[in-house]
């Protein structure tokens, strides 16, 4: 729902001679929109319930970017993007059948086409406006950061997350640790998506609260 609302609120305010980009965003929005179908459709089968939501501060700062699409991007592909890829990535590596591993992998497929996208204007809009701006960025995500160190200590994603890894409740703790895993995945592939795009992003810039789940990084 955020990837589509973000766009949507994006796509009227670009110039119309851009209109590769606009019409890349536009089947990006849809295809958002069926991934959003098809995982609430998956909650409810069987009599399942949509359950606990998590706060979603990040999501509130990327609806309510005040800068450009870029600043938007770095968020909404980096920050966001890089985890729902690994999301998508676990949930094919942990399905409990075919049908769940067969929509997992076709999610993954537009997500990781998505992030190509996102990668690609966040470097060149880095290489046209140069390290000055790359630094601007390093400093807008402060705060972003801040946020999201609040939400990896939020049990909601995280907990169902090792209920399906796991196996069931009862092998919860096993699970965990493969929660663990995706959070250490998670935040170096940030850091690297942010190098490689021209960002001088380093594990020991992170904000403390990320730190500490990167091994590599003292608390």
């Amino acid at each position: 729902m955020l990837e589509g609302e973000v766009i949507g609120n994006w796509l009227h305010r670009m110039v119309y001679g851009y209109y590769e980009v606009k019409s890349f965003l536009a089947t990006e929005a849809f295809d958002a929109s069926r991934h959003y179908t098809a995982f609430r459709h998956r909650a409810l089968t069987n009599g399942g319930v949509l359950g606990l939501e998590s706060p979603g501060m990040v999501h509130r700062r990327v609806l309510e970017v005040r800068g450009g699409w870029t600043e938007t991007a770095v968020l909404l592909y980096i920050m966001r993007g890089t985890l729902t890829l690994l999301l998508y990535r676990y949930g094919e590596a942990y399905a409990h059948n075919a049908a769940e591993k067969h929509l997992f992998r076709l999610a993954l497929q537009d997500k990781a086409r998505h992030l190509a996208y996102g990668m690609a204007h966040l470097k060149y809009a880095i290489e046209r406006k140069g390290q000055g701006y790359a630094r601007g960025l390093q400093y807008f995500l402060v705060g972003a950061e801040q946020d999201l160190a609040k939400e990896m200590q939020d049990p909601v994603l995280w907990e169902a997350l090792a209920i399906l890894c796991g196996g069931g409740v009862a092998h919860i703790d096993a699970g965990m640790a493969v929660v663990q895993r995706l959070q250490q995945e998670y935040l170096a592939q940030y850091i690297r998506r942010l190098q490689w795009v021209g960002v001088p992003k380093t594990a020991e810039t992170l904000v403390p609260g990320l730190q500490a789940y990167l091994p590599t990084v003292a608390p």
